[in-house]
């Protein structure tokens, strides 16, 4: 009968401890008692939470390091077994949809955006970035240092409002697109945040896979220390 609740779990957890040792046969018994258990995102975290609680409580022994050692294999099995399904979901063009999904997501920001696109000429995406600028969003933009200066670019006039942006400085083009907001959920395709994109036929990806996410993170700040800031002109 596979085990119910929290509580359950986290003695079998706890029964494995008292050898200071986390097998990956042990690993491979809790992953299989999770998975049937089905819990519940909130469930997970409350085994987590018990999981530390039971290394705080033994801590103090002299052989704590075998213990946090054990303490990360038990937390990497969990993570292993995390039931919780990314959101993923496609838009193409023609049409508005790409850009009226870019602009939905801009309304619902509230902490933090990172735009790294080869260009922004769309201004009602612009309004948008500006708007989240506006109401205390960090926002950061990188883009190609050649299409900034292109007739109806609204870079120059986001950097204008305080808003940090970078650029290559390298005559090959910066020619990703991609957004981050709010570490949670990341938009990727071929879709151009320009006007003409509505004509063209292209596509835009967006998901809160957090693997995904955090590789877009990453690729995000290695481009941000490399490039060199916009100072918008006065």
């Amino acid at each position: 009968m596979p085990f119910q609740s929290v509580e359950e779990l986290l003695d079998c957890f706890a029964r494995t401890l008292d050898d200071g040792d986390f097998s990956a046969a042990e690993s491979k018994v809790l992953a299989q008692l999770v998975s049937e258990a089905r819990m519940t995102k909130s469930e997970i975290e409350a085994l987590r939470r018990g999981i530390f609680e039971l290394v705080i409580d033994r801590v103090r022994q002299p052989e704590f390091r075998h213990l946090l050692r054990w303490l990360e294999g038990a937390a990497q099995t969990l993570l292993m077994t995390d039931r919780s399904e990314a959101d993923t979901r496609v838009f193409f063009t023609p049409g508005k949809s790409c850009e009226n999904a870019i602009c939905s997501a801009l309304q619902k920001a509230r902490e933090r955006l990172d735009i790294c696109v080869f260009t922004i000429t769309n201004d009602n995406i612009a309004e948008g970035v500006k708007q989240c600028h506006e109401r205390g969003v960090r926002v950061r933009i990188i883009t190609d240092n050649d299409k900034a200066n292109d007739p109806g670019s609204d870079i120059e006039r986001l950097a204008a409002c305080g808003i940090a942006v970078k650029q290559d400085a390298t005559p090959d083009h910066m020619h990703h697109k991609f957004a981050i907001f709010d570490t949670a959920i990341a938009f990727t395709g071929s879709y151009n945040w320009t006007h003409s994109t509505r004509r063209n036929h292209e596509n835009l990806v967006t998901t809160t896979d957090a693997s995904t996410v955090t590789a877009f993170s990453r690729e995000f700040e290695r481009l941000w220390k490399r490039m060199n800031r916009l100072r918008p002109v006065r």
